[in-house]
């Protein structure tokens, strides 16, 4: 990662603590970002500040190997407020 996007652009509803910010959820950003408590609307939010094709999203478990994403959505948006899912052609999330 060479840090194109600004850890300002890295923002989430919750941090377990001071050790996981969000800017850690960069590949390989050790120790990662980890969310407090089990509630499935918590998110991980990257600004982009522009229009931008993501071609693919990586995922990797925690730095200590005990903990990893089991499932997510991808979601955005143009103007921060209305949200949309994105669909794989087959229509899954």
């Amino acid at each position: 990662d060479s840090h194109v996007i600004p850890d300002n652009r890295f923002s989430a509803t919750t941090i377990y603590d001071s050790r996981y910010h969000p800017y850690y959820a960069r590949l390989n950003g050790s120790p990662g970002w980890c969310r407090s408590g089990s509630s499935t609307s918590n998110y991980l939010q990257i600004d982009l500040n522009a229009v931008f094709v993501v071609c693919a999203v990586a995922t990797q478990g925690a730095s200590y190997g005990t903990e990893w994403v089991k499932s997510y959505q991808v979601q955005f948006s143009m103007d921060n407020q209305a949200w949309s899912t994105y669909r794989e052609t087959a229509g899954t999330d």
